[in-house]
């Protein structure tokens, strides 16, 4: 029996891993009191847009997504994991 590959990740998990860092990301627009209206402007584009990520019906361009992040005050903090075995 061919056991599961831990680092491959399905459509799914993928999904459910956006959607959770979305929640924690609106959670601190939120706790800033930062509106959407706020953050469309500082990225110059709309609401809707701004929406549209924050329920994960479009995902952002990295670009985007860290321009979100340091509009809504926060920082993305990048953490090494243990190497994949070969």
């Amino acid at each position: 029996m061919l056991r599961a590959d831990p680092w491959r990740r399905t459509t799914r998990q993928r999904r459910a891993d956006a959607q959770a860092v979305m929640r924690q990301l609106v959670a601190i627009r939120r706790r800033h009191r930062i509106t959407q209206e706020t953050v469309a402007d500082r990225l110059a584009t709309t609401r809707d847009v701004v929406s549209r990520w924050e329920t994960c019906a479009r995902q952002p361009r990295l670009g985007d997504l860290l321009g979100y992040v340091h509009a809504i005050g926060a920082r993305i903090t990048i953490v090494e994991t243990p190497a994949r075995p070969a």
